[in-house]
């Protein structure tokens, strides 16, 4: 009788127990840990082999040509301009080359160009992000002015919030926004701006996370957390080739966090508590030396290969992390969904998200075409930028087929 009380007791404790899923607690926070993905054989999501909707390749003609959709190495971190799609199935991308908003209907064809470069009241100097969370609404971030335009659908600005007046401190950035015109904001740390902190070597900065108004305005500050990996030099720091940076996405009720150093993702509320940790198994992500030699030997001309060479060339030994990041991004899909793209060392390899449900089971994997960055996910559709062996960028979109359908 001692025995199966013990017994009872000790399965009272444990954690619930599924087929590929355990839920327990560790340290008053919920876990959902996912051993193995919860999709079935003929459940998976994919993409269609060919893209439903091309823009601007193949083309000469100037109206269809993208200077840069996209800023940063581009399967790396960087600062999206689209494409999205607006609430009619017409299209909006932003271009940081000509400082423009381009609109596409449904089918492709451009239906006007606003905003352009300068000062006036329907203007940007610089272009440095476009969001669209709210239907009908765009965000548009003037890092050099530190403003956010907010525009309306056919181009329109409706306000202009300068964000040094309003919250008091710098432009956030990158950010992120919900449909309820909320956005999520990060500072990268002061080692990156303040001589007196800056460190040399390898280290990782701070980052402080706020959740903020549209006009700039803090709602509530979440706090502190590792911020990206950096190289500090006599000449200034730099973000390492294989460093970590810090995740995040803003849903509707929680903040989405992630440090990169594990397959987790941290969820928070909008009170700054610390609600679930989501986790997936993130096999084998040692970084060999051996690696970054022949990358470098095979495609010296790369971005990439240019970035290693300098460290090697300033530094006595370039600081190899012990690991490359568990991933590289996240973004808000359909249904509540989380997608986290999986980090590709060199920009090779199978390109696959991971894909979690707002329960926080890990579905499966969605594989997509290697040089395709993804920037709006919606039921049936992915959309984002091409990049073809040439270089130039061009939009697409795909289909989103669930399970057998």
């Amino acid at each position: 009788m001692l025995f199966f009380a013990a017994a009872l007791t000790v399965a009272a404790c444990a954690p619930e127990v599924g087929p590929s899923v355990q839920r327990f607690e560790e340290d008053g926070v919920v876990v959902v840990s996912s051993e193995r993905p919860a999709w079935a054989e003929g459940e998976q999501w994919r993409l269609t082999p060919e893209p439903t909707l091309v823009i601007g390749e193949n083309t000469d003609d100037p109206r269809y040509l993208f200077g840069a959709l996209y800023e940063g190495r581009f399967l790396g971190v960087g600062n999206g301009l689209g494409p999205f799609r607006l609430p009619d199935g017409g299209i909006v991308a932003g271009d940081a080359l000509t400082v423009e908003l381009r609109f596409f209907d449904s089918g492709g064809e451009l239906l006007r160009t606003t905003i352009g470069p300068g000062e006036g009241p329907q203007e940007l100097t610089r272009l440095n992000q476009l969001h669209h969370c709210i239907p009908g609404t765009l965000f548009a971030i003037d890092g050099g002015l530190d403003l956010l335009a907010v525009i309306d659908d056919k181009g329109e600005f409706r306000d202009r919030y300068f964000f040094e007046d309003n919250a008091g401190t710098s432009m956030y950035t990158p950010l992120a926004c919900n449909r309820s015109g909320q956005l999520l904001g990060m500072d990268w740390g002061r080692e990156l701006s303040d001589p007196t902190t800056r460190a040399f070597g390898s280290y990782r900065s701070r980052a402080h996370i706020w959740l903020l108004d549209q006009e700039g305005f803090v709602i509530r500050d979440l706090g502190e957390f590792p911020g990206v990996d950096r190289i500090g030099t006599e000449g200034g720091s730099g973000p390492h080739p294989f460093g970590k940076t810090t995740q995040r996405a803003l849903a509707e009720d929680r903040v989405f966090i992630g440090t990169a150093d594990e397959f987790e993702v941290q969820v928070w509320s909008f009170d700054a508590v610390l609600l679930e940790r989501w986790r997936r198994p993130t096999g084998d992500r040692t970084v060999r030396q051996g690696d970054l030699d022949a990358y470098v030997e095979e495609d010296p001309e790369s971005e990439l290969a240019e970035e290693i060479r300098y460290y090697e060339r300033t530094m006595p030994e370039l600081p190899l992390p012990e690991n490359y990041p568990a991933y590289s991004r996240f973004l808000i899909g359909a249904r509540g969904s989380l997608w986290v793209e999986n980090y590709r060392p060199f920009d090779r390899g199978d390109h696959l998200w991971s894909v979690f449900a707002p329960d926080g089971v890990w579905l499966g994997e969605v594989e997509v075409p290697a040089t395709f960055q993804i920037t709006d996910i919606g039921e049936d559709y992915v959309l984002g930028v091409f990049l073809d062996e040439l270089d130039e960028q061009s939009i697409r979109m795909y289909g989103l087929r669930r399970g057998a359908g």
